[in-house]
């Protein structure tokens, strides 16, 4: 089923800052698990660290701040970090949009639809 949803995601084009594609960019070791830290408070620390530094970097950048287009996987995963970005990644608390050892969250990005807050 996650095949097929993401086959039919790739079809899809939606609108993203283009900050959002390079800070989900410059998350990629994150992402793949391939930073380690001794608590989920301690992987949050690193990444709100490392993620505020990407942002002072990357602001530079003429075209930041810009509007592209992106198939609906990268959408997604920037919906996903932009919403961790703003619960200041915490990981598996009741504000998180990422679950804790692979509990599903029902909550999503008040940017996506049906994400209002409740």
């Amino acid at each position: 089923h996650q095949v097929q949803e993401r086959e039919e995601r790739s079809k899809e084009r939606f609108k993203a800052s283009y900050k959002s594609v390079l800070l989900a960019q410059e998350s990629e070791e994150f992402l793949k698990g391939n930073i380690k830290a001794e608590s989920g408070a301690a992987l949050a620390s690193k990444w709100r660290s490392a993620d505020r530094s990407f942002q002072s970097s990357l602001s530079a950048k003429k075209s930041y701040y810009d509007e592209i287009t992106v198939d609906g996987n990268c959408y997604h995963v920037c919906l996903k970090l932009d919403a961790l970005r703003a619960s200041d990644f915490e990981i598996g608390g009741p504000n998180s949009p990422v679950p804790h050892r692979g509990v599903r969250s029902e909550s999503r990005p008040s940017s996506e639809p049906g994400g209002e807050d409740k």
